[in-house]
């Protein structure tokens, strides 16, 4: 009987091994195809979101046709289109550079300073007497773009020294003119939410000079420190 009993005991211990074995085996199994359905639907779901993006773009690419075809002025105009459409010309002797790099965005009535320098296409020379003023003024971003003289308040929208005077500059050996300037505008208040910061030479001293046009000129009403650009001096 005592064989028996141990016989019975042995063959339950085996039996009882195999299963667990057997088990871990197909939990393993398991959870392998598990996984592998949980990539396949990542996967998927990745797949539709790029495919939803697309279409996203696809639609804003539609709408913006649409309104700049049903509306022209929504259609926002590049920086050489608005030097046409300030000066006529396209055939420039003389053009402005800026020369000192701007910290976008600009914080609503904070002194911010831009250097500009003449450059000169065709190989003219000026004296080095020679002096002109230069004239800083904002736009709204629209088409097409308007002057700004006064701001949401009835004050200027620009202060400082929106006038400034080209003269020759010993330690560049050009002509050059610095701005110090405040905003007192704050840009989302505006159509699309930036200007056109735009600086001009006087008309009156008979030459060609290509105006300065900076776009996306943001003004926020505070400090603002994250992600802080630069508009980069070419």
């Amino acid at each position: 009987m005592k064989e028996i009993h141990y016989a019975k005991e042995e063959f339950f211990m085996k039996n009882s091994s195999h299963n667990i074995e057997f088990t871990h085996e197909m939990l393993i199994n398991a959870l392998e195809n598990n996984n592998n359905h949980i990539m396949n639907m990542c996967l998927h779901s990745r797949n539709l979101i790029n495919e939803m993006s697309g279409l996203i773009t696809d639609f804003e690419l539609l709408k913006n046709h649409c309104y700049n075809w049903k509306d022209p002025s929504s259609r926002i105009p590049t920086i050489e289109e608005f030097i046409w459409q300030l000066t006529s010309n396209r055939n420039f002797e003389f053009s402005l550079k800026l020369t000192s790099e701007l910290q976008m965005p600009i914080c609503k009535k904070k002194t911010f300073g831009m250097s500009v320098d003449l450059i000169s296409h065709s190989g003219a020379v000026l004296d080095s007497s020679f002096k002109l003023d230069l004239l800083c003024e904002l736009y709204t971003s629209e088409n097409p773009p308007k002057r700004l003289t006064e701001g949401k308040a009835g004050k200027k929208p620009l202060a400082g020294n929106t006038k400034a005077e080209l003269s020759w500059n010993q330690r560049k050996n050009c002509h050059s003119a610095h701005f110090k300037l405040r905003a007192n505008e704050v840009s989302s208040h505006y159509r699309n939410g930036w200007f056109f910061l735009v600086i001009t030479a006087g008309k009156d001293y008979g030459l060609d000079i290509k105006p300065l046009i900076i776009d996306n000129f943001n003004v926020k009403a505070k400090q603002y420190y994250p992600l802080i650009d630069l508009y980069k001096v070419n």
